[in-house]
């Protein structure tokens, strides 16, 4: 091999964008949630809707019970996990996107055509977003405090209805 077949090889030419690569713009990145956050929102989902199913009943009380201190451990985990996990994972970045929903709500209000419509949905379907967890974890709080009282039989039947009340609302 001669020197110029070798220097033609070498990783630094290869790497070298052509004019044509340089122009072209690079497409948006996304930041990806990390394996944990997506497991944790998973295992609530699953013992939320499993808890749901099997709310009635005495005979399934005992795992309803069970997966309800399921859910309250994971939404712990998750509230930890958002503090002291991946910078794209913490409850920072669900609180910054929540302050902007007064800004996008008036941006609404100047809509006049679809198109303006379409350059807002996209903002505005992140915040929703980040309401839909906010409320998510807002409601996990009441419902999994007001089941463990029922369990442990610390009010009446108005107790129950709370409790329920929180779980259809969730």
């Amino acid at each position: 091999m001669t020197s110029d077949t070798l220097s033609s090889a070498s990783p630094s030419s290869a790497s070298a964008p052509s004019p044509a690569q340089a122009q072209t713009p690079r497409p948006a990145t996304r930041r990806v949630v990390d394996a944990t956050t997506r497991m944790l929102h998973w295992l609530m989902a699953l013992s939320f809707t499993a808890a749901y199913i099997t709310a009635d009943g005495e005979r399934w009380r005992l795992v309803h019970v069970t997966l309800g201190y399921t859910l309250a451990g994971l939404v712990v985990a998750r509230l930890l996990w958002g503090v002291f996990g991946p910078r794209q994972v913490r409850m920072s970045v669900l609180w910054r996107k929540l302050q902007g929903l007064p800004a996008w709500l008036k941006s609404l209000a100047a809509v006049r055509s679809p198109s303006a419509l379409q350059a807002t949905w996209r903002p505005g379907q992140n915040l929703l977003m980040a309401l839909a967890v906010a409320l998510i974890l807002a409601l996990v709080a009441p419902l999994t405090l007001s089941g463990y009282a029922v369990w442990d039989e610390w009010g009446g039947e108005w107790l129950e209805e709370v409790h329920e009340f929180f779980g259809n609302t969730l």
